[in-house]
């Protein structure tokens, strides 16, 4: 099996189109969200309070590339935290220039196949840190609907239920994934697990940080629980990256706990915070690696 790996010049070209569609739609938000008043939007941020958001998200990289390392390891064929960190950062670029982030899954496979991964391996590896990434949400929804006071909230509550059960069922029922992780070692497993819990409490915390950097004082708990509603409701978005429809549908939620003017600039905020910081990283790491020639999964 092989896969043309895309040239230079097409990613910037494709990077560019993100960036484009993205300051457009950044800057619609905030003129709707503030009246054109632009001035008025950045002039309410305490920047101050974006350092802990940006430690949050470097932090956060960090326990996701230590977990993927884990889970290699598990399997028998190790990667370095630094190597399974530009696969992450991989991912995120290509997912914000390709609808439902489907350019990012043969890329990686490609990265996996250099350290000796089969494509059904390298598939289950990326499965597996999926799956466990799930474990605290699934967990945390308790707290969720408990939190929410809202129908209309609940009803997005119990769509994005259905959405996880669906994702797990789809990935248990896969014959290959069931067998390949009852083979993994499973202290690595529970380290992989273990490591899930902290990384994503800290991605979530990061909507607390940028509401406090609008001045908004909500309660921390009940920040986690929102911001892990509109993880839920955003993924899987046929647009590259969720551009733009997660951007509406995170306005739509937040809308009912904070007026008008602050959504804009919240909800750009968190969206960069939590992917398109990442996806900035990931040109710079994919850029250094991507040649023009054909290159093959495995030997």
């Amino acid at each position: 099996m092989e896969i043309k790996v895309p040239e230079k010049s097409r990613l910037k070209r494709a990077f560019a189109v993100f960036l484009a569609i993205y300051i457009l739609i950044s800057s619609v938000l905030l003129l709707w969200s503030t009246g054109g008043n632009l001035r008025e939007a950045f002039a309410g941020v305490n920047f101050i309070w974006l350092i802990p958001a940006i430690i949050s998200s470097l932090l956060f990289l960090v326990l996701d590339s230590l977990r993927l390392h884990f889970l290699s390891v598990g399997f028998g064929k190790p990667i370095s935290p630094l190597y399974a960190a530009e696969i992450i950062l991989s991912g995120f670029l290509l997912a914000v220039t390709t609808p439902f982030g489907s350019g990012g899954l043969p890329y990686q496979l490609w990265l996996l196949s250099r350290k000796g991964y089969g494509v059904g391996e390298g598939f289950v590896l990326l499965m597996s840190r999926g799956f466990v990434l799930f474990i605290p949400y699934v967990l945390f929804l308790p707290l969720v609907y408990a939190s929410i006071d809202s129908i209309v909230l609940r009803y997005i509550f119990f769509y994005a239920v259905l959405v996880v059960v669906l994702v797990l069922i789809g990935v248990l029922v896969r014959r290959d994934f069931r067998k390949k992780l009852l083979s993994i070692r499973y202290d690595y497993l529970l380290y992989a697990i273990l490591v899930s819990f902290p990384a994503q409490v800290i991605y979530l915390s990061m909507l607390y940080f940028i509401l406090r950097s609008r001045g908004i004082d909500a309660g921390y708990v009940e920040t986690l629980s929102t911001q892990l509603l509109l993880q839920l409701t955003t993924y899987f978005s046929p647009s590259p990256g969720g551009l733009g429809i997660s951007e509406a549908i995170s306005s739509l939620i937040l809308s009912a706990d904070m007026g008008r003017t602050n959504v804009g600039m919240v909800v750009l905020l968190w969206r960069f915070f939590t992917s398109y910081v990442f996806a900035l990283m990931g040109f710079f790491v994919v850029m250094r690696r991507v040649s023009s020639d054909t290159l093959k999964f495995g030997k």
